[in-house]
């Protein structure tokens, strides 16, 4: 005869201290070890458009932690900053996506430190221990009346502030570069409060488990020969206004990753991109083995999430037509680009983060070499003077 027991559980799901939980199809909660924060993701599939449109609108309650789970006595919060749907003619189904508190540490929510800020004048006079500093930068942000406690298990040592820049740095960019210089890294735990620690290992063991031998125990060896990438990227940069015409421009040059490149022999034809910014600048491109054609004009689309610091940032590849971009937590409103340029600018100034999916125009090549050996491949601005 088989015996069972029964566990049952109280679980609750709140947003800004509504229950939601009859709506809920699904739950993620995310524990990285690689991550300083925790996350959550939760599917809802509701009919009607209140909950979707003002319960859970990110911009409302921004930097406070909206989102409770509860199970049994233990309790998650997050903050509530990004929404998704999916409307057809019967429901709604959307989600919410959030992380643990210890991402208040860093932009959309606080702006890094300026060279006259409190913290980076006082870290720079004095010498403290990292421990210090970490417990320092939290301490210096606004963190909207929210805690955030710091448990430091890892080898302790004195930072000289007159070697250690905290200028432009948010505090948790701090916390980072500070626990890796002896091997640490940095997570939270459930209540979100933030542990910076070693990596777990064991030493259990004090002599090898298993040996192997050339003589017993190895019947085939598989050997190769590995030659050095040699140069896939290289990047131009244009001269000052002052001193040539075209300045500003860039040339970088890649792999084409629609084609499987991982390998290269003799005689295989290459795929090589060329975005050039602007789109219309003149340039040579030339290698210094081989023979290559010029396919023509391509587009590719890119997706990319960008920080945005005081108003400017930029992108990997020149932006040839933006399709879609959202903002992720504060909404920043408009924002102004040139065609072909890798800059986004928003007049309004502040600081976000951005997902934005545009177009980028590239020239393709071809290339291929008979002989072996490093090759480099190279594209020059050309300097037209009047």
């Amino acid at each position: 005869m088989a015996y069972y027991n029964e566990i049952e559980y109280t679980c609750y799901i709140r947003i800004d201290n509504v229950s939601v939980y009859e709506y809920v199809e699904s739950v993620d909660l995310s524990f990285s070890e690689d991550d300083y924060v925790n996350q959550v993701t939760i599917n809802f599939n509701v009919k009607g458009e209140d909950l979707f449109g003002t319960l859970c609108d990110p911009e409302i309650n921004f930097g406070l932690e909206r989102i409770s789970i509860g199970i049994d006595s233990t309790s998650f919060d997050f903050l509530l900053e990004k929404r998704t749907s999916s409307i057809d003619s019967e429901n709604i189904s959307f989600s919410v996506w959030g992380r643990s508190k210890a991402a208040l540490l860093d932009v959309p929510y606080t702006n890094p430190f300026l060279a006259d800020s409190t913290a980076t004048i006082d870290i720079a006079a004095n010498n403290y221990l990292a421990s210090n500093i970490m417990s320092k930068v939290i301490g210096y942000t606004d963190l909207g009346g929210i805690t955030i406690s710091l448990q430091y298990d890892i080898e302790d040592f004195i930072v000289y502030g007159d070697q250690f820049i905290t200028e432009n740095k948010s505090a948790i960019q701090i916390i980072n570069e500070l626990a890796k210089v002896t091997g640490g890294r940095v997570r939270s735990d459930i209540n979100g409060d933030l542990i910076v620690e070693y990596r777990p290992f064991s030493t259990a063991f004090t002599s090898p488990v298993i040996e192997y031998t050339d003589i017993d125990t190895v019947f085939q060896l598989d050997e190769s020969i590995e030659h050095p990438p040699g140069y896939n990227r290289v990047r131009v940069l244009g001269f000052s206004p002052e001193d040539l015409a075209g300045a500003g421009a860039t040339l970088n040059i890649e792999l084409d990753d629609d084609y499987d490149q991982t390998c290269i022999v003799a005689n295989q034809e290459v795929y090589i991109r060329i975005y050039p910014s602007p789109i219309d600048l003149l340039y040579t491109f030339d290698v210094t083995m081989g023979t290559f054609i010029h396919r023509g004009q391509y587009a590719s689309t890119h997706t990319e999430t960008i920080n945005v610091l005081d108003g400017n940032s930029s992108v990997n590849y020149p932006i040839n037509e933006i399709t879609t971009s959202q903002w992720i937590g504060r909404d920043l409103g408009t924002f102004d680009h040139a065609q072909g340029y890798t800059n986004i600018n928003v007049p309004t100034g502040g600081y976000g983060v951005l997902e934005i999916t545009y177009t980028s125009l590239y020239d393709s090549y071809i290339f291929r070499s008979s002989s072996l050996g490093t090759i480099l491949l190279y594209a020059l601005e050309d300097i037209i003077e009047e």
